[in-house]
This record gives structure tokens, sequence and C-alpha cells, in this order.
């Protein structure tokens, strides 16, 4: 665990704070559980260990298998639990198939009935959806980039909205969200390629490498000059102070 104190710079839009971020890798899949840096995750169908674009490994997804983390306390099963800072998501994506409805991930964001984030593949478009028990913010963008390696990213803050980034180029962003007219009071584990039970979308032909979240959403990660992905160790850990006066 790598900590940083911001003891000499202040930050004027929030309140003192401690931006944590998590690093998942992949070490080995032991029948069918993943083993990562951070605790081990169920595995379905047969997914692979491959060798990852930046380094180290990346998990490779048949279009019948997928992996689930059951934690139904993290931002991308209950958005809500990260209103005060919002969070921010990266990792290395690779699309193998432009299948409708291909799920890269889901934890149910995209149901009448659920809150959490989902990620899929339509008509050359990609969706990316973040819903909360009463509102929706959805983005889509023209997708293009099948068969090879970029980096993924989403961002996301109550005030900020949802934008979407691919190799650190913004490719989308809603500020105003969709005020829900079915309650998402369900909350799912977040699947890594594939969809939740009772979804309409089949599971991905894609890679992905390591994730990081940051409990932060963009604005505040730029602000404390935070890069995500670099090599801090698997949890990093950045204490803030607000301005004075």
């Amino acid at each position: 665990m790598f900590e940083y104190f911001y003891d000499l710079i202040c930050f004027s839009f929030f309140q003192a704070s401690v931006i944590t971020a998590v690093r998942y890798t992949y070490i080995s899949i032991v029948s069918k559980v993943l083993v990562t840096s951070l605790g081990n995750f169920s595995l379905f169908g047969a997914p692979r260990l491959v060798d990852g674009w930046k380094g180290g490994l990346a998990l490779n997804f048949d279009g019948q298998s997928y992996t689930v983390n059951n934690d139904l306390d993290s931002c991308l099963s209950n958005p809500e639990l990260c209103l005060s800072l919002g969070f921010s998501f990266k990792f290395s994506l690779r699309i193998l198939s432009m299948t409708d409805y291909s799920y890269i991930f889901s934890s149910g964001g995209d149901l009448p009935d659920s809150r959490g984030v989902s990620l899929y593949i339509k008509k050359g478009r990609m969706y990316l959806t973040l819903s909360t028990r009463d509102f929706e913010w959805t983005v889509v963008t023209v997708f293009r980039k099948v068969g090879v390696y970029f980096d993924f990213e989403f961002s996301w803050g109550l005030n900020f909205g949802l934008e979407c980034f691919m190799d650190g180029v913004s490719v989308g962003r809603t500020r105003a969200p969709v005020k829900r007219t079915i309650k998402g009071t369900s909350s799912h584990g977040f699947r890594l390629g594939g969809s939740i039970p009772g979804g309409r979308g089949v599971s991905s032909k894609c890679e992905v490498g390591p994730t990081t979240l940051v409990k932060a959403e963009k604005r505040i990660i730029t602000a404390v000059g935070f890069i995500i992905g670099r090599d801090w160790g698997d949890v990093f850990i950045i204490h803030t102070i607000p301005c004075r006066g």
C-alpha cells in the first residue's frame, strides 16, 4: 500500500478526504477461481489468462465465459456508495467480435429495476450506462477499435455526470441524468465478460487487462495529479485538505 499526504496543497471544490485507488492484477487460474493481487473471484465458462498489452496478464473471454465479484459494497455494484467524490474505472481492452448486445461488463446498470453499471456493444456502437436508485446516465459512442488494444476508462460524479474515455480521449459525456420511472432497488455482483442473470445480453469475445478503481471523479483525479494505471502498487491512498480562508 502506498500513501501520499497532500499537506501543502489545497483544493477548493471538495472537503478534506481520502481518495483510494485499488488495482487488480491477474495471477493465475486455479480450477474455477481467478486468483488476483487482491483476492479471488469465481469463474464461469473457460476464460484464459494471456499476455497483456502493456505487460502482465489479461483475461481472454470466448463469448461464453465471465468472472464475478459479488462484493455489493462496491461503487461498481452500487454507485450511491460513492456519491461524495464519485469514482473512475479503467482497464485495457481488446474487442474480438462485434456481436450485438455482447457485454464487456455489467452489474445491472441498464436494467429497469437495478442499479450499477454496464457496457455493451450494439450495431457498431458502445453503450455505457450507470444508474442509481433514482437516476440513470448513458453515454453512446461509435466504436471501430475491433481487434486492437486500447485503454478504456469511465468517470462519474453526481454533478460531473458520466464520461467515457478511449486512450485518454473523451468520446462522450452525459451531464444531466434521466429520472427513472422504476426505482433501481436491486444490486448485483459485478460481472466482467458478461451480463447478469436475467439480462438480455450475451458474453463478450474480448480481452481485459488489470483493472483500476479510483474513488474520485476525473476533475479530482486531475487536481491531485494522480495517473490511473501508474505503478503505485495495488492500493494507493491520497490524503487531501480543503483550502483555508
